[in-house]
């Protein structure tokens, strides 16, 4: 989603995960995860600014209409939140840190439950 993210999942397309992600891996990951969605729609919640720093809440929706790596389409709306921290300078945005909750997306689709017992 953003370039420079520490620690932040790379797709097939991005061989390099030792270091920041450059922007056309990162459009061609983004490209990939939410090619498999349609109605697309993103919201920013918050925006706050301090310094060279500006951090956003935002959330993503979308339904899942194509294959998303090993997911089969299921037809499920979802939502994903997240934050990013974006550093500014001379203006132009050299480095962002994202957070995203990918896990509770998993569990829309209706491919992983969270929170439940297994079966005995």
């Amino acid at each position: 989603m953003a370039d420079g993210r520490p620690g932040a999942h790379y797709g097939p397309v991005c061989k390099d995960r030792t270091g920041p992600v450059h922007g056309g891996c990162a459009r061609a990951d983004a490209k990939r995860c939410w090619g498999a969605f349609d109605t697309v729609s993103t919201a920013i919640h918050d925006r706050i600014a301090k310094g060279d720093k500006v951090v956003l809440h935002w959330s993503t929706t979308g339904r899942h209409t194509g294959r998303c790596g090993d997911v089969a389409a299921t037809g499920h709306s979802i939502t994903m939140v997240g934050i990013d921290i974006l550093t500014l300078k001379d203006g132009r945005i050299p480095a962002v840190s994202s957070m995203c909750d990918g896990l509770s997306v998993f569990d829309q689709l209706r491919v992983l439950t969270i929170g439940t017992e297994p079966a005995p």
